[in-house]
This record gives C-alpha cells, sequence and structure tokens, in this order.
C-alpha cells in the first residue's frame, strides 16, 4: 500500500501534501495520488480540503467507474481507520468516518467491524482514565478522557473530566466540563450536583444553591445535595433553613452520615448540647459509624458533665478507629469542664500528662500520610481541631504540661507548613518606615476586643502602622470597630492559609496573638513563624508554652514578683492592668429585686463566674459565710448549655452544705443567662462581689467595680488568680483583698453583717474607679517595647 510519509508515526502531513501535489501536476491521471492527497488533508485536520480533492477526483470518470473508485478508497480509509485506532489517533477516527459517510451514507462493512474496534479502543482508555485519576495521575488520566472526546460527545466523560479539573484546582475548566455534560444529558442530576460543588468552590454561593436545588428536584433523594445546602445555608446566616434541609436529608435518607455530621455539630457549636446529644444518638442508633460522630457526640457528653458517659463512649471508638489519632487525642488528653473533688483533679491531670507521651508516640510525621492524619487533631478549620482549653482551670502550675502540649502541635505545624516554619529577619526600623504591628484575633466580636481595641486607638500613627487579621466567622459591631480603627483589616473567616499567606506578603515586624489556648486556629497559627517578633496576650492568661511565641504580654498589677518562672516566653510586664480601658455606658437599675426571686431582706453576694473556675477545694467557703451571715443570698449564673454542668455544682454545693447541716438550696440560687441590660440591672441590685480563688474575675470584676460593688478577693499563684487583686490595688482599696481562704471568709462576713463598712467600701469604689479607665501609660510602655525589640532582636 502507497503511504507518501502517511504510514508513519512522524504526522508530517504538510511535507506529504506538497509531495502529493508535486505528484498530481506530473501525472494528473494517476487517481491514486488524488486518494493520499485526500487522506493527507484529513489526517490534517483539513477534512474540508479532502473532500474537495475527492470530489475532483470523481468528477473525471463516469459514472460506473466512480463507484468503483469510491470502493478502492474506502478500503484505503479504512486501512488508515484501523491504524489510526491502534495508535489512539481518534481524532483521525473520527475525520475519516465523517469521510466515509459522506462518500456512503448508507455504509456497512460486515467483514470490517469498525464499531467493535472503535468501543474497545474507547472502554480501553475510559478504564485507563478512571485508573489514573484514581492514582492521582490526573494529567494522565485528562488525557485518557480528552482521546475519547476526540471521537464521540460523551456526557459521562466530560463529567470525569470535570471532576479532574475540580481536584486540580481548575474551576473555570471544571465549568465548562460539566456544562458541556449537563449539555448532552440535561436530567442527570449529578452533574448539576458537580456544577454546584464548582459554584460553591468558586464562591458563587446563590449559583451553588440553585443547582443544588436542581439536583434535589431530579433526584429528591440525592442526600449529598440536601447535606451541601444546608452548609451553605448555615454558612450564609440562613440557620433555619439549613436545619429544614438537613432534616429533609435524614426523612429521605435516614443513614446519610454527612447529614447527622452536619447537623450534629450545628447543635454543637451552638452549644445547644442537649439537642446535638439527641442528632448523635440517633445517628449511631442507626448504625452510622463515622469518627466525626462519635468525636462530636464525646465532646458533647463532656460539656453537658457527663463525663462517665464520653469516657466510655471514647473507649468504644477507640476500639472502632484504631488508626484515628483524633479520637486518640481526644481519649488520651481527655479533661472535663468541671470536678467533683480534688482527687479528682489530680487522676486527670496525671492522665493528661501520661497522654501527652502516648500521643506523641503515636505521631508519625516521617510521611505525608503520618503528617495528614496527625494535622486532624489541630486542625481548628474541620471544627474538629482542638484546645486544652480546660488545663488551666485545674488550678496548677501548667508551664511544663504546655511547653509539652506546645512542642506538639509545633512539630505538626513544621511538618504541614514547613516553608511558614523557617526564622525571619528584622527589619531595622528607620526614620522613614513605621513599624508594621499585626494583631491576630477569632474573637473580634467578644469581650476580650475590649481589651485590644485600647492599644490600636491610641497607637502613635506616626511610628506605627496596624494590620488587624480577623479569622473568626461572625461579624458583628466590634469587626466595623477594628476596621475603622486599623490602617489595615483582613476578614479570612476561618481560613489558615488564606491568613499566612497575607502576614507574609505584609512584612510584619511585630505580630500579637489573641485568645491563644481558647481557639484550635489560633493556636495552629501561633505555631508558625509568620513575623519576626511574636507575642501573645490574654485569651486564656497563662503561658502558652509555644516555641514560636517569643514575648508574653502581661499586667504589671497582677503578676507576682517570680511571674518570670512561669512563662516560657519572656514576660513583658505592662504598667497597671495593661490594657486602656474604657467605662461603658452601663444602665442603671430599673427593675426591683422580686423580678429576680430575691427578697429584699437578704444579704445578696453575687459570683458570676464561669463554672468551671470554681474549684471544689473552695466550696466550704459558702457555707462558712452562711453560717455567719444567716440571710446571706449567693448567687450564681447558669449558662445556657451548661445545665449539665450546674448540676454537678450543685450537687457539690449540697454535699458540702450538708456536712454544717444546712441546705444549700436555702442560701444559693441560680440564674439563668441574664443578658446585658438584665446583668447589670442584677449588679446594681447586689451586696458583694464573691470573687473566685484560683482563677479570678476580669470582666465580672470590671463590671462589679463599674456598678460599685465591693469585691472580695483572694490573690492566687499566678496572673489567672489575681486579676481582681491587680484592680483593687490600682483603686487602691486593699481591705477587701485576703492573703488567706481564712481571711476572704472574714472580710465578706464584715461586708455582710456591717452595713456601714459596706457603704464605705462602695463609696471608695466609686470615688477611685476612673483611676482604672483611660489610663494611657500601658500604650506608651507597649509601644516602647516595640520600638525596643525591633532594635534589639
Amino acid at each position: 500500500m502507497l503511504d507518501f510519509g502517511l504510514n508513519g508515526k512522524s504526522q508530517n502531513y504538510e511535507q506529504a501534501i506538497a509531495l502529493l501535489g508535486q505528484c498530481i501536476e506530473a501525472n494528473a491521471e494517476e487517481i491514486n495520488y488524488y486518494w493520499y492527497l485526500g487522506l493527507a488533508y484529513l489526517l490534517n485536520k483539513q477534512e474540508e480540503s479532502a473532500k474537495n480533492i475527492f470530489l475532483l477526483a470523481f468528477s473525471q470518470g463516469a459514472q460506473e467507474k466512480i463507484e468503483k473508485q469510491k470502493d478502492d478508497l474506502i478500503k484505503i480509509l479504512e486501512a488508515y481507520c484501523l491504524m489510526s485506532i491502534e495508535r489512539g489517533y481518534l481524532n483521525q477516527v473520527r475525520a475519516i468516518l465523517n469521510t466515509i459517510f459522506f462518500l456512503r451514507e448508507d455504509y456497512l462493512n460486515l467483514d470490517l467491524d469498525l464499531d467493535l474496534a472503535i468501543d474497545q479502543t474507547l472502554n480501553s482508555l475510559y478504564q485507563s482514565g478512571i485508573q489514573f485519576a484514581q492514582n492521582e495521575q490526573y494529567q494522565k488520566a485528562e488525557d485518557s478522557f480528552l482521546k475519547i472526546l476526540e471521537l464521540v460527545e460523551d456526557p459521562l466523560t466530560w463529567y470525569n473530566v470535570a471532576v479532574l479539573y475540580y481536584k486540580s484546582e481548575q474551576l473555570i475548566k471544571s465549568e465548562n466540563a460539566i456544562n458541556s455534560a449537563i449539555a448532552l444529558s440535561p436530567r442527570n442530576a449529578t452533574y448539576f450536583y458537580t456544577l454546584g460543588l464548582i459554584l460553591e468552590k468558586k464562591q458563587k454561593l446563590q449559583e451553588a444553591i440553585v443547582n443544588y436545588k436542581k439536583t434535589i428536584d431530579l433526584d429528591k433523594f440525592y442526600a449529598d445535595a440536601y447535606n451541601n445546602l444546608g452548609n451553605l445555608y448555615k454558612n450564609i446566616d440562613l440557620e433555619n433553613e439549613a436545619l429544614i434541609i438537613w432534616k429533609k436529608a435524614l426523612s429521605f435518607c435516614p443513614n446519610h452520615h454527612g447529614a447527622y455530621i452536619n447537623f450534629g455539630n450545628f447543635y454543637l457549636h451552638k452549644r445547644d448540647y442537649q439537642k446535638a446529644e439527641l442528632i448523635y444518638q440517633a445517628a449511631i442508633k442507626n448504625k452510622i459509624c463515622q469518627v466525626e460522630i462519635y468525636d462530636g457526640f464525646t465532646q458533647t457528653l463532656n460539656e453537658l458533665g457527663k463525663t462517665k458517659e464520653s469516657i466510655d463512649l471514647l473507649d468504644q471508638a477507640v476500639l472502632l478507629f484504631p488508626d484515628s489519632l483524633l479520637l486518640l487525642r481526644r481519649k488520651e488528653l481527655f479533661l472535663p469542664p468541671i470536678y467533683v473533688d480534688q482527687e479528682e483533679i489530680f487522676s486527670y491531670r496525671e492522665h493528661f500528662s501520661d497522654g501527652l507521651e502516648t500521643l506523641s508516640q503515636a505521631i508519625d510525621l516521617s510521611t505525608q500520610e503520618g503528617i495528614r492524619k496527625a494535622y486532624e487533631i489541630i486542625n481548628g478549620q474541620s471544627k474538629a481541631g482542638q484546645t486544652n482549653f480546660y488545663l488551666a482551670y485545674q488550678g496548677y502550675n501548667d508551664l511544663e504540661l504546655q511547653k509539652k502540649y506546645g512542642r506538639l502541635i509545633n512539630d505538626i505545624m513544621k511538618a504541614a507548613y514547613p516553608q511558614w516554619a523557617k526564622p525571619l529577619n528584622i527589619r531595622k526600623p528607620t526614620d522613614n518606615r513605621k513599624l508594621k504591628v499585626g494583631y491576630v484575633s477569632q474573637r473580634m466580636q467578644s469581650l476580650l476586643a475590649r481589651l485590644l481595641i485600647g492599644w490600636i486607638e491610641h497607637r502613635d500613627p506616626n511610628k506605627f502602622e496596624i494590620y488587624s487579621y480577623y479569622i473568626g466567622e461572625t461579624i458583628e459591631q466590634n469587626n466595623q470597630y477594628f476596621q475603622l480603627l486599623s490602617d489595615h483589616y483582613f476578614h479570612f473567616p476561618n481560613q489558615l492559609e488564606e491568613a499566612c499567606k497575607q502576614i507574609i506578603d505584609d512584612q510584619i515586624d511585630i505580630l500579637v496573638y489573641f485568645e491563644i489556648g481558647m481557639e484550635p486556629l489560633i493556636s495552629q497559627l501561633a505555631n508558625l513563624r509568620l513575623a519576626p517578633i511574636q507575642c501573645a496576650t490574654w485569651g486564656h492568661p497563662m503561658t502558652t508554652g509555644f516555641p514560636m511565641i517569643d514575648y508574653f504580654l502581661s499586667s504589671d498589677s497582677m503578676e507576682p514578683k517570680e511571674a518570670q518562672s512561669h512563662y516560657s516566653e519572656q514576660l513583658v510586664r505592662l504598667p497597671k492592668l495593661g490594657f486602656n480601658i474604657v467605662l461603658p455606658p452601663y444602665l442603671e437599675a430599673t427593675k426591683k429585686r422580686d423580678y429576680f426571686n430575691i427578697d429584699n431582706k437578704n444579704i445578696v453576694y453575687l459570683s458570676c463566674q464561669y463554672l468551671p473556675k470554681y474549684l471544689p477545694q473552695y466550696d466550704y467557703i459558702f457555707p462558712e459565710i452562711y453560717q455567719r451571715v444567716p440571710n446571706a443570698k449567693f448567687v450564681f449564673i447558669k449558662r445556657t448549655g451548661s445545665e449539665a454542668i450546674t448540676e454537678v455544682f450543685k450537687e457539690r454545693l449540697d454535699y458540702i452544705f450538708s456536712q454544717y447541716q444546712l441546705n444549700y438550696k436555702d442560701s444559693c440560687c441560680f440564674l439563668l443567662g441574664l443578658n446585658s441590660p438584665d446583668y447589670f440591672n442584677f449588679l446594681h441590685l447586689s451586696d458583694i462581689f464573691l470573687d473566685t480563688i484560683g482563677w479570678s474575675g476580669g470582666f465580672t470584676s470590671l463590671d462589679a467595680i463599674a456598678c460599685d460593688l465591693p469585691v472580695v478577693t483572694c490573690p492566687g499563684e499566678f496572673m489567672r488568680g489575681r486579676h481582681s487583686y491587680g484592680i483593687l490595688k490600682m483603686l487602691e482599696i486593699e481591705e477587701t483583698i485576703a492573703y488567706s481562704e481564712t481571711d476572704y471568709i472574714k472580710i465578706a462576713i464584715k461586708l455582710g453583717c456591717n452595713s456601714k463598712w459596706r457603704k464605705k467600701i462602695r463609696d471608695q469604689v466609686r470615688a477611685n474607679k476612673h483611676k482604672i479607665y483611660n489610663d494611657q501609660s500601658c500604650v506608651l510602655s507597649l509601644e516602647k517595647f516595640y520600638c525596643h525589640v525591633s532594635k534589639n532582636k
């Protein structure tokens, strides 16, 4: 068979076309020259030119001769078609077949089954594409699928191409590919679902919602569409719609694990623990065996104060999922929010210490898979990441435990993001360059923002350029205030990598983290080197133990003399309270005591701390006071979602009061989570503010001072137990500072029994409270530190 270079693999069709043109000029009667010239045009993707050449050849003969010539030409084309199939040149196959049917519309060759050969080739390519995709060889998979599409417009192949592009972050190509699939098969629910995924990843949320709804219209049992639609509604704050969709998902697909996970996690993170418990219980009853279900359920039970049930479930979960580091971490570092007695504290503290060793040994950071599994235990973006939040509530020196815990997180983060773990050189300040100071917070909308705002608002704008990075999700008024006060403000809702890139690009000189110890995402960031100088401050008012944190910004009034020994960081003692605090426009009392079911004859001792702050070894203080002040009423705050924790505390009170032959219900009451006006209203109606020993009141003590309440406090060993002490020292009111539990009880009794002394202290508070507000000495000292450390790093 003649080939003129068309039978080889060089595919130099232009050269063949030129050669055959010369041949025809030399011998225009040789019909084969025309056949091969047309074939060369075909293989060179010039189908119209090929057809024109064939028609030109046919025009020179009689009809009978033309039919014979067509048969000869078709045989040549069939041979090249088979050759192209064998070589995988499917674009050539399509062109050749089009030409054969152009020559004979009723073409059929029973001896040569081209359809079978093509189907076999297409199937082989398809299977290869699927295998490559499963092995994450995306380029080879794409090549296989695109070869198929050169021959046939197949919606399933377009779908697979769209998925490949989606996985490789080529979202525009992915969207185009899935739209091609939809055009060919407009009633396929999976294609619309995939389009929803792509649009969601492109942040085209409303368009994604439309396509998830279209998926459900086509297939009401498409559980993943319900699940994703619910998540989208939640993310755009349409929470009721999200709940409705998740309920529908479970009604149509009662065994869909994703809906159970999202439904349960929604209530868990809303702190509606009773509802979360019901969802997780239903999931396990329906045999939904997923790590996330057991993880969420154990967290829920722990927050409900159901410590034993939580531990029992963790034991089951670790056996069910022996490879889950997430569950192992939950088990080994388990800490309850509240303790029955001091012995229980010792037991869990030892368990935590041993658990750190066990977990460290279980982590393997030598492989990418090992890094991925380890990262799950700290990943704040997944909502399953964890901190050691409750460790500080045990009341002991946590420095060594914090350092061990910090090294563990640091090792994982360095392995996951080695590019952000390297030391950074400080850029020396010049007269022409301001220092760039960055503040990172996940709770700019919270009470903690009251502390940070003063630092930013009163900085020297000629010396400092302020960058604020908010990584929380909720936007409230405080966020707008931060944005207004900062030179640069960025919002990265739950986005670690985006925040890191921005901070690095901004070339921050000094980076300050709030809330370390409270949120896992902050802990992740703080274990990277994003600025040459990195500081921590309040959130959890204790050492972070993190190797990447250089300084801890604290309050000189609250720290003991030997405080440096409590920190892994270099301690920076800012003057007085360390923060510029503004007296908020508190509301006056508009409601009487009877509104709160409190008798006017009672001496009201308000103690409104977070219940985990109340350590069991100090419970006896309440009956000791009550014995001497029989009209005493101890008022605690019961927070929504913490009913079971409240019950544990009530059982402790019941036990300790019974040791004095007293009934705690006669003197103790719990007010359910007060709104802000009612909270300040009740402060005005109270007589005495009782501080907690071990972990002092911070904001609550400031609120009490603002309402002129006498504050009884006993400073602890660590800064977190000395907040009220520092405040009272600034007020120059030391009569209500006790240096032992015995003195604490005596002062509380005296305030309860001696109305004149109580009034005297109230008057002193009223006269002196201005001393803690609008104090800018801390800001000046902070800026002095910033300048010094940037020059001497």
